[in-house]
């Protein structure tokens, strides 16, 4: 008989004593809850059980008066063009949904976009990286409140060093070029004191911690500070890894229009995996200033970055040392957007000076759209890598639903991308500053162009809270470059596909018969694997939600499914055979079962999630990179204000 792990056993006996609570559902259906944090007057029937007494909760009358003559000031958003939400392009999260979601790192959440592969190379605090339709190294850009996440190593940036503490809202879009992932900071918008605490602990030794406060009036200004922690032992409990952050910002509002902000971010990854570092960190520092005037935004930002891995070995014999990988970076940009009457036109400039980075990136998009007929976006992008001026052009459409019921789009791009394809490391003794970009030793092939190009068209067909989409994809690369994060570093740029033909869909059923209960799914497919590109991969999951009481002071989630891909090629060869040939790497049938469930109640979340419930022995992205065969993790998120 199989022995079922005591924290699985523990998950399972929350998730029935959640399940054993009595509970109405709201009369009124249809009707948008009152916010998480609300507190409903008493009902005027009395109730002796439990979940009467919350659903009368009534605040202090002095709170609700406080809040309402709070007047609270922010830095002007940016608001970044049109959102076609069931054309594939784009997904967006909020903060109520990244607290819903069982994901605590960047990677999980990114997981969970269709189309978007995520590849671990090992448990918390091993690298991670991600590609789209298969592009690979210079596939993915990242923005944290408009200033650009460059990788320091490899072709994308390392996912274990950024992490979700102090982020708000976060916004992906897919491209056949690459994608870009946009992480905005917490904002004071709601008027008060914002505090939260999450901690979580599971098999493998796991622990979480994350805790964030944002407080819109402190010191003259407004005040933001985030602390978070991961660890674990890993698969077996051999593989120990961990990830730390901290995240502090000051803002200065001169009224709602005008601004200043110095924004500070520190993250540190561990594991004993060979060849990863055994200790990576980023830090990056920020200063910005933002204004508005009528619908043009404006912005002005300067910051560094910079990556080290301490304590390493020094192999020559003279001690130990620090090495810095790209040294230290800066970035100086700007950004200018103007929206109103449908129309919007955004740009772009940033210049990282020194000879190992793009130069120079502009990237600007104007478009128009209208609820009654739909909408148009043209995108452009350059780029100057040492002597080399590249650039990138998109074009996409979408109608509004035809007769109510089914909307058409379509996309058409074409560009030459730039990527990191080494990395290029300094050592230097612990006493010296960092290693500025124009120091290190020049290397010829520190960058590689890959022109890539694509078209994209489909439909998407909604009816009665059923949605149906689907899309032809063809697309081609000329190279496809490694991602070159640990453990792939010796992986080597390949030809790509002439074109490739492909095919996406996705869909969301409701269960008529059980309010809240849908049935949700995706399935990709081309005509020929490549390196990043599975022929097949598919998910599909039974997903409830259903808020309780009239007063929305309950509200419970849960999810139970499947996510996998079939055999996954990596640009690495492998040993040559009898007969002198190599082949390239590649992993087995990825197939992996979780469930997920989340109960609200006031403003007290909890939650408990089943990794790989199957126990698959042969879960990996990476060769010899298996993970943990099961996993429980259960914990809270408390939302605290005022």
């Amino acid at each position: 008989m199989r022995r079922w792990p005591p924290r699985f056993v523990c998950g399972l006996y929350a998730v029935a004593l959640l399940g054993s609570t009595p509970v109405r559902p709201a009369s009124a259906l249809g009707q948008d809850p009152p916010p998480p944090d609300s507190l409903a007057p008493p009902d005027s029937v009395v109730s002796d059980s439990a979940l009467a007494v919350l659903d009368s909760a009534e605040a202090p009358p002095d709170t609700a008066t406080a809040v309402d003559s709070l007047i609270a000031f922010d830095l002007p958003e940016f608001t970044g063009g049109a959102r076609a939400d069931q054309t594939g392009w784009s997904f967006e999260w909020d903060h109520d949904e990244i607290m819903a979601s069982a994901a605590v790192s960047l990677g999980e959440l990114l997981s969970e976009v269709p189309g978007i592969l995520v590849l671990l190379g090992g448990d918390y605090g091993a690298p991670v990286g991600a590609s789209t339709y298969g592009v690979g190294g210079g596939g993915m850009r990242i923005f944290r409140d408009g200033f650009e996440l460059y990788p320091f190593a490899g072709g994308v940036p390392d996912l274990s060093r950024i992490g979700l503490g102090g982020i708000e809202r976060i916004r992906v879009t897919r491209n056949l070029g690459g994608m870009t992932v946009e992480l905005f900071s917490l904002t004071h918008n709601d008027g008060r004191t914002f505090s939260l605490i999450e901690v979580g602990t599971g098999e493998s030794d796991t622990n979480l911690f994350r805790g964030a406060l944002a407080a819109p009036r402190s010191l003259g200004g407004s005040l933001g500070i985030s602390l978070e922690r991961i660890d674990t032992k890993g698969s077996g409990g051999n593989e120990p890894g961990n990830f730390a952050g901290t995240w502090f910002r000051y803002q200065w509002h001169r009224g709602d229009r005008l601004g200043v902000a110095l924004d500070y971010r520190s993250m540190r990854s561990e594991t004993d995996l060979e060849p990863s570092p055994s200790a990576l960190s980023r830090t990056d520092w920020v200063v910005r200033a933002r204004g508005r005037s009528g619908g043009l935004t404006g912005e002005m930002f300067f910051g560094t970055s910079s990556h080290g891995l301490p304590e390493a070995s020094d192999t020559s014999g003279v001690g130990p040392g620090v090495r810095y990988e790209g040294g230290n970076r800066r970035q100086f940009g700007g950004r200018a957007e103007y929206a109103g009457s449908g129309a919007w036109a955004l740009g772009e400039a940033r210049y990282f000076p020194g000879s190992r980075l793009p130069a120079l990136r502009i990237d600007g998009s104007v478009g128009y759209s209208r609820d009654s007929w739909g909408g148009v976006e043209g995108r452009y992008e350059r780029s100057t890598w040492e002597d080399d001026g590249l650039q990138a052009r998109s074009v996409r459409a979408w109608t509004a639903p035809l007769a109510g019921v089914i909307s058409l789009f379509a996309s058409i791009e074409d560009g030459d991308y730039g990527t990191r394809r080494s990395v290029v490391s300094e050592l230097v003794s612990p006493g010296d500053p960092l290693a500025e970009e124009d120091s290190l030793p020049a290397a010829e092939s520190l960058f590689g162009v890959a022109a890539r190009s694509g078209r994209r068209i489909g439909a998407a067909l909604q009816w009665r809270g059923a949605l149906a989409s689907g899309a032809a994809i063809s697309a081609s690369a000329d190279t496809i470059f490694p991602l070159a994060l640990a453990p792939e570093t010796e992986a080597e740029a390949v030809p790509g596909l002439a074109e490739r033909q492909g095919l996406e869909f996705r869909g969301r059923i409701p269960v008529p018969w059980i309010d809240g209960l849908s049935m949700e799914g995706h399935y990709m497919s081309w005509d020929a694997h490549a390196p990043y590109l599975p022929r097949t991969s598919y998910g599909g999951a039974l997903v409830f939600h259903r808020t309780y009481l009239e007063s929305g002071n309950f509200e419970w989630w849960w999810r139970a499914g499947l996510r996998g891909h079939s055999e996954l090629t990596l640009p690495t060869l492998a040993s040559a055979d009898a007969n002198g040939a190599r082949a390239f790497v590649s992993t087995p049938v990825f197939r992996y079962w979780y469930a997920r469930t989340q109960a609200r109640i006031l403003t007290v979340r909890i939650f408990v999630r089943w990794d790989n419930l199957t126990g698959n022995p042969e879960l990996q992205y990476f060769p010899d990179r298996v993970l943990p065969a099961w996993r429980t993790i259960f914990g809270i998120r408390w939302t605290m204000f005022n």
